[in-house]
């Protein structure tokens, strides 16, 4: 194997292990730490389920079915289905927390993430942001503000956005974009909780 070959396969490890689901966990555990409320973990599990799990098994069938190409979903027209999903299942997430109770820490997240999808749905119609980039910014900040550091934020948004330039997923624009979006979103979370 060359070393080209072999920062590829870095890069496709980086980009599943920080991949946006995950993230999206990782961003909530932050948040949960915030709270000591009874039940915190139910409330992680539950917006796992809701705005994790269910878009991902949406992801996996259309995969399956050829629909889409795979699970990055490389195809910008092929996200439109995916991104309406995960849309509505980030939105009901929200609403569940909003109503159901939830530390308010997780409830500003719960908010923030479907404003995030939103906003990259709408992005979809006329250009590819990258969602793993948006998601690395996100979980950069929050991680950062955790343990008192930049260096979190620095190395999750550069591994992630030279992992999406290097297998050839986005631009380096739409790496920046992506990251400038999971920022603004982490700025807004750490405002409103």
């Amino acid at each position: 194997m060359t070393f080209r070959g072999l920062d590829k396969n870095i890069a496709a490890v980086i980009s599943l292990a920080a991949s946006p689901p995950v993230a999206t966990i990782v961003a909530m555990v932050i948040q949960a730490r915030q709270s000591f409320q009874p039940r915190v973990w139910s409330w992680v599990w539950l917006h796992a389920v809701l705005a994790v799990i269910i878009p991902l098994a949406y992801i996996v069938q259309l995969v399956r079915r050829g629909r889409v190409g795979d699970i990055d979903i490389e195809t910008r027209e092929e996200r439109f289905s995916p991104l309406g999903v995960t849309l509505a299942c980030t939105g009901i997430a929200w609403l569940v927390f909003c109503f159901g109770g939830a530390p308010a820490p997780m409830t500003v997240l719960a908010g923030v993430l479907f404003a995030q999808a939103a906003i990259i749905f709408a992005i979809t119609f006329f250009w590819k942001i990258s969602v793993h980039c948006a998601a690395a910014g996100l979980v950069g900040i929050l991680a950062g503000g955790l343990l008192g550091s930049a260096v979190p934020a620095v190395v999750i948004v550069t591994l992630m956005s030279w992992s999406r330039w290097r297998l050839e997923q986005h631009t380096p624009a739409q790496a920046v974009a992506g990251t400038m979006l999971g920022v603004v979103a982490a700025v807004v979370v750490g405002a409103l909780a």
